[in-house]
């Protein structure tokens, strides 16, 4: 089954980056104000070549207006980088984290909460790019440069977490989960929508140890958190309900794992349109189901469709593409 991650840890920072943190002139025109809130209205619909496009209007309605070190321009360039990075275009984003970072080290200090933030992104950032011994350090450092019950600390525990999570070492990610997500209850209550990421990521955790019921528990809380504050048909709800459904296969309950995949489908299509990868992904995970309950005609017609979609957008030769035409292969020379 494939399963995705949310970025929410970092996402996070680009909604809070439009609070007034901290006072600078000139004050923010209502032209950059309104191409921000535009970008991250499209950020959050998952319209992301949308969102850069209106991203690159509001970094450079920031730098005509204040300057290349005003706190608008560090927080364009913090929000592009974010989308850069969701587009997979990581490279931009290194670049666009970078200058963020540096214009929050001058101006802020290097140990603002916001300059962590930004620091915690970057970090993030090497990590997909698989240089894991360039962001565990970074995140480290973070983790424990503001003391126990700091707000920072959540986000970027989280992100540490979520390395270490990957790396195998579940015992400290789950720790330090769990110490993200008592302190975001502390300070902002239980109905935070920030929490679905740990919620989420501390489900796979258990969902690994087979704790069916703790598992199903944790992501049940973070698709209703997702929904509540998101609506039911948003981009982050697909995904939710799609790494959800892990839990009931992995209980061989075939068909509940199926209702929760095929609304996370309908979603994708609808959000994202029925060639794009994410909806690929999600299709893929159906498929396989249709021919674990012995529908090889309906499991090889979407598999198919899958493969095509994912050669298009990756290669014949892609990881991704090998592995889907393995499970085509799968369907079509054996039985369930």
């Amino acid at each position: 089954m494939i399963r995705a991650r949310a970025l929410f840890a970092v996402s996070a920072l680009l909604i809070a980056s439009i609070l007034p943190l901290h006072a600078q002139t000139p004050t923010p025109t209502p032209d950059w104000a309104e191409l921000n809130r535009r970008t991250i209205a499209l950020y959050g619909q998952g319209q992301y070549d949308e969102a850069a496009a209106a991203g690159r209007e509001a970094l450079d309605a920031a730098e005509r207006a204040g300057g290349r070190e005003h706190a608008d321009t560090s927080t364009s360039l913090n929000n592009l980088a974010l989308i850069q990075q969701t587009r997979g275009d990581y490279l931009a984003a290194e670049t666009l984290y970078t200058r963020a970072l540096a214009n929050y080290e001058k101006t802020l200090g290097p140990d603002d909460p916001t300059t962590a933030g930004t620091l915690a992104n970057l970090a993030f950032l090497y990590d997909l790019r698989g240089d894991r011994a360039r962001a565990e350090p970074m995140l480290k450092i973070q983790t424990t440069a503001f003391g126990p019950d700091a707000a920072a600390v959540a986000v970027t525990g989280n992100n540490l977490a979520e390395l270490l999570r990957k790396s195998g070492r579940h015992e400290e990610a789950e720790r330090l989960f769990r110490r993200g997500i008592a302190i975001d209850e502390a300070l902002y209550g239980a109905e935070r929508l920030e929490l679905a990421y740990p919620l989420c990521s501390l489900a796979e955790i258990r969902l690994a140890a087979g704790d069916f019921q703790q598992a199903d528990a944790l992501y049940a809380r973070a698709l209703i958190l997702r929904e509540k504050a998101l609506g039911a048909e948003h981009p982050l709800v697909a995904l939710t309900l799609n790494n959800y459904s892990a839990v009931p296969n992995a209980q061989r309950d075939f068909a509940r794992a199926e209702t929760l995949l095929r609304r996370a489908l309908a979603i994708r299509e609808k959000t994202f349109g029925p060639e794009h990868l994410e909806t690929a992904y999600t299709m893929n995970n159906v498929a396989m189901l249709r021919f674990a309950q012995g529908d090889r005609e309906g499991a090889e017609a979407l598999l198919a469709r899958v493969l095509g979609t994912v050669e298009r957008a990756r290669g014949v030769e892609h990881p991704e593409t090998v592995a889907i035409r393995k499970n085509l292969d799968a369907v079509r020379e054996r039985t369930p």
